[in-house]
């Protein structure tokens, strides 16, 4: 059983390195040089988004739980892969 946990740690672990890396902002263009649509996106507050890393999920962290335990229950299996879709969805081809 711990081997399918630390399996199941490393892939949350994985899936979480995958996502946005903080990046330094783009300095502004000379000043002799015109402005343009970019420099001004560039120029407002640097956006947020509301990325949160899946092992802070409490669907995951009950999902560990009862796996640990051997209690799993349909509905957190289901809970589980709902956030695992939530967060893989995205990055998957459909064809």
């Amino acid at each position: 059983m711990t081997e399918i946990v630390k399996q199941l740690d490393a892939l949350l672990e994985r899936i979480g390195a995958a996502g946005p890396s903080q990046t330094e902002p783009v300095p502004l263009q000379e000043a002799d040089a015109m402005p343009d649509a970019i420099d001004a996106v560039l120029a407002q507050p640097q956006r947020q988004t509301n990325v949160q890393r899946l092992q802070n999920d409490p669907a995951m962290a009950a999902f560990r739980e009862e796996l640990v335990n051997g209690l799993i229950r349909v509905d957190t299996v289901r809970q589980f892969l709902s956030v695992l879709s939530k967060a893989i969805g995205p990055f998957s081809s459909s064809a």
